[in-house]
């Protein structure tokens, strides 16, 4: 498929399944993100990619999943690998009547990201929500550079902790050789591999643990992506010690804004 036609497939689904994934959202916004994932599915096939999912599938129940954050595509993938999976967005992404809407039609939650402040109290509130269902979140916060990776942030594992769910870490192979960070849906045939991790269990800890919750998550995530060779070293930044586990654990922007 060339460059052209990859972008009319995805612009004409979009187009298409747009208003009809509005429509099943306000019906019942399991029906809308059902309907997301299968326009998602239709997507990948349409445009030659193909979408494996493997490792050790979570229990039923309440769990944040978190994962890395290489491409827009990773959302894409993990509506296909759990298709009633809510997800929480930066604010910023939507202007607000677009936001409300996204979120009242798939359940959506979304944080401020550009104020650490706003952004720890809306985790908060919605941890107080949290119900029984499935959240996703990208602790980097962004799409990570090409090649590299962004440090994690303190936030989500304050959430899992507060709202008192499991983590489930998921490492995405793949997704920046299919689109770009800035591809401008420019979507090339490839395989995307989705792998589940152990879960991380909450159960005894307090909001004190949240740092060593964070970085025992991001050191088996780095180790997974390290064995698949992918989000090596950041040139001139720290390091993680090595862990045992998954392989030496790469070494991932060190920023003072982990919170």
């Amino acid at each position: 498929m060339t460059p052209a036609r990859a972008r009319i497939v995805v612009v004409g689904l979009l187009v298409v399944a747009a208003p009809m994934v509005a429509l099943a959202g306000m019906l019942r916004p399991a029906w809308g993100r059902r309907a997301a994932a299968a326009a998602a599915r239709l997507g990948a096939r349409l445009t030659g990619v193909r979408v494996n999912v493997v490792g050790p599938r979570p229990a039923a129940g309440p769990a944040l999943v978190v994962a890395n954050h290489s491409s827009p595509l990773d959302v894409v993938v993990l509506a296909i690998a759990e298709p009633d999976l809510r997800f929480v967005m930066a604010s910023d992404l939507l202007p607000g009547a677009a936001r409300a809407v996204v979120e009242r039609v798939l359940g959506m939650a979304s944080v401020d990201r550009r104020d650490p402040a706003r952004g720890l109290g809306d985790l908060r509130r919605l941890a107080t929500r949290f119900g029984a269902g499935r959240y996703a979140i990208f602790p980097e916060g962004a799409i990570a550079p090409a090649g590299g990776r962004l440090a994690f942030k303190t936030g989500p594992f304050d959430l899992a902790l507060r709202a008192e769910v499991p983590l489930v870490p998921v490492a995405i192979h793949g997704t920046s050789a299919c689109l770009a960070p800035r591809g401008r849906l420019l979507v090339r045939p490839g395989v995307i591999t989705v792998e589940y991790l152990d879960p991380v269990p909450t159960a005894g800890l307090g909001v004190r643990d949240r740092r060593t919750l964070r970085d025992r998550t991001e050191a088996a995530l780095l180790g997974a992506l390290a064995d698949a060779d992918e989000g090596g070293p950041v040139p001139g930044r720290g390091v993680l010690p090595e862990v045992r586990g998954r392989g030496r654990v790469g070494s991932p922007p060190v920023q003072e804004d982990r919170n």
